[in-house]
């Protein structure tokens, strides 16, 4: 039985998808993947403790297509790692304490997508968050899904370091794992743009968390479509040409 659920921040129904319903079809319009890590090292030495050196990595990426970045820093212990896909945005940071230094890691992951529904209906949008517990609770998320033809928030969810500030429904505060349904009303006649993003933040210690999302169904345009058929239609031809020639 669908359960009905008012949501009086930003006005909108959302409406509670039974788990056995179908992908809902979008017509995805542009993606925009971004990725950030750094790492820094405080090396140990007969120097003072002001005077330490100090290595510090940063990189950045933003691109069309999806991203898998990878940052290593002083030692095997010390990275950070993200990854940002169309449905699926990851952050692994590791920065355990040596003799020889001490260390900081940093990542984001984020992905942002302008689509528009091929027909109209309520999308069974899900969510969940999953970290290596208890290793994320320096971590920081959030999600939003912005009606672009009508120029209104849908809705919005996040947390911040240590769980702060958290409207997403995590189990327990040691866990830092949660289940969301956000089944909404999308109509085809609109655009939406839809933000996901994690990101983790490790010292003398490791952190991961990660966010997916299911229940939409990217298609290809009309014009993928239309090429895709007129490239098969072709090969027909010559194949067949082709073959009649090796007849004779």
């Amino acid at each position: 039985m669908l359960m009905r659920t008012l949501l009086l921040s930003v006005g909108v129904l959302v409406i509670a998808a039974p788990t056995f319903a179908d992908p809902f079809e979008i017509l995805i319009l542009s993606s925009h993947y971004r990725t950030e890590l750094y790492t820094r090292s405080v090396l140990f030495g007969e120097e003072p403790a002001d005077d330490r050196p100090i290595v510090e990595e940063r990189a950045a990426q933003t691109a069309l297509t999806p991203l898998n970045e990878f940052l290593q820093g002083t030692s095997a212990e010390v990275f950070a790692a993200a990854t940002a896909d169309l449905f699926r945005v990851r952050t692994e940071t590791s920065a355990l304490y040596s003799f020889e230094a001490s260390a900081r890691a940093e990542a984001l992951a984020e992905t942002i997508l302008t689509f528009s529904p091929t027909q109209d209906g309520n999308a069974p949008i899900g969510i969940e968050v999953i970290g290596a517990s208890p290793n994320s609770n320096f971590s920081h998320g959030l999600l939003s899904l912005y009606d672009v033809t009508a120029d209104v928030l849908l809705w919005s969810y996040g947390w911040e370091t240590n769980g702060r500030n958290s409207t997403v429904p995590f189990e327990g505060f040691c866990c830092y794992h949660a289940v969301m349904d956000l089944t909404t009303a999308l109509l085809a006649s609109h655009q939406y743009r839809y933000t996901t993003q994690v990101g983790s933040d490790a010292s003398t210690d490791s952190q991961s968390i990660e966010m997916t999302t299911t229940g939409l169904h990217p298609v290809p345009e009309p014009t993928t479509l239309l090429l895709t058929s007129l490239g098969l239609t072709g090969f027909a031809i010559v194949r067949r040409r082709t073959s009649g020639r090796t007849r004779r």
